[in-house]
């Protein structure tokens, strides 16, 4: 586990916001020190960082998510017209980690609550900066087509306080999208980079040998780190952000002012309304509402 997260952050492709991803340096810093790495130390320190914990609402049509990573909904199985709420919270990462729900456990729990007879509708309770590229086009396909399918239920994706880059692409998966009224709740930042780690956390360079007949072997990372991005640039990073804009013109059909919202600009609940992000500010009571309104019963 502790393998693919570093690949992810020296050398993966992000989709977070900026401010969001300064935050988490600290983490990433502890990660690459020489020191041995205790998860259950660095998930205490962090975790008001990335903890991605399951919300509790005092509403009898509100079903807590239980037994989260089988995905298995024991507490609504005994009650019929529950709503289940689903978290996507934190930095989006494909794997579970540290306590957080990767996209993985989020698409599993979302199928099986689309499965559950006694789920009326399901809301998508998101509060998050994005992260990594990896697993994001996976997770919000599979949730557009449970959305949008035959029998789908009713589905409202409740922005609590940010959905940005990556959520903004899996929150986008629902039928209606609800951002609370109650807080500056920041959306948007439709857009994509790359961190490269080009030294060790000493300061010493890293050598890198190829084989003879490897000539295009990582050229785009190398190429980058000797000052040319373009390569990087055309061959990865922008095919990627153009699979997140197709995405979003797909999630938010005939709603988007793509001139604005694709600049990777992050927009307040007021103009995100107004540029085709969102469909209502309101509260949680409202997304509640528009499952109600719309579930078959």
């Amino acid at each position: 586990m502790l393998t693919n997260i570093l690949l992810q952050v020296l050398r993966g492709v992000w989709m977070m916001e900026a401010g969001a991803a300064e935050t988490y340096a600290p983490l990433v810093k502890e990660l690459l020190s020489k020191d041995a790495i205790s998860f259950e130390a660095i998930n205490a320190k962090y975790a008001l960082s990335f903890a991605a914990h399951i919300q509790s609402f005092q509403n009898e049509l509100v079903a807590p998510v239980e037994n989260r990573r089988t995905g298995q909904f024991e507490w609504i199985i005994n009650n019929p017209n529950s709503i289940a709420v689903i978290p996507l919270q934190g930095a989006v990462m494909k794997q579970d980690f540290c306590g957080a729900m990767g996209t993985r456990t989020i698409m599993n729990l979302y199928a099986a609550a689309q499965a559950n007879t006694n789920v009326i509708g399901i809301i998508l309770y998101t509060d998050s900066p994005g992260g990594a590229a990896l697993g994001t086009n996976e997770a919000a396909t599979y949730i557009y087509q449970l959305s949008k399918g035959k029998n789908a239920k009713p589905s409202v994706t409740y922005v609590e306080n940010m959905m940005c880059s990556a959520a903004m692409w899996i929150g986008s998966s629902t039928q209606y999208i609800v951002a609370n009224k109650n807080d500056f709740a920041m959306i948007g930042s439709i857009g994509t980079y790359i961190t490269l780690q080009g030294k060790d956390p000493n300061g010493a360079p890293v050598i890198e040998i190829y084989a003879t007949d490897s000539t295009q072997k990582n050229i785009e990372a190398r190429q980058a780190l000797e000052g040319n991005t373009k390569p990087m640039l055309d061959n990865i990073i922008n095919p990627l952000n153009n699979s997140f804009k197709a995405g979003m013109s797909r999630n938010r059909y005939g709603k988007l002012n793509k001139d604005v919202v694709f600049t990777g600009a992050t927009f307040q609940a007021k103009d995100a309304l107004k540029n085709g992000l969102i469909d209502q500010i309101g509260t949680f009571e409202d997304a509640i509402a528009y499952i109600n309104q719309n579930a078959k019963k």
